[in-house]
């Protein structure tokens, strides 16, 4: 089992965002039920500072073509 690890590199493709500094962590729910619970949690807690993030979020999760949906 691999532990943490840097895999990724981010590049910050948005714009006008600032760049954020600081590490970041890849979640890969596809392969992933723990990330898949993870993002999910993460979409209910954010509901209250951004619905649309979080509806976009959950719909994403739950699609019947993503093998994310466990």
């Amino acid at each position: 089992m691999i532990g943490l690890v840097q895999k990724f590199k981010i590049e910050r493709n948005a714009q006008p965002y600032p760049e954020h500094e600081g590490e970041y962590f890849v979640l890969f729910p596809k392969k992933d039920r723990h990330a898949h619970a993870a993002l999910m949690f993460y979409a209910k807690n954010v509901a209250m500072e951004n619905i649309d993030l979080s509806n976009q979020l959950i719909e994403w999760l739950q699609k019947p073509t993503n093998p994310t949906a466990f």
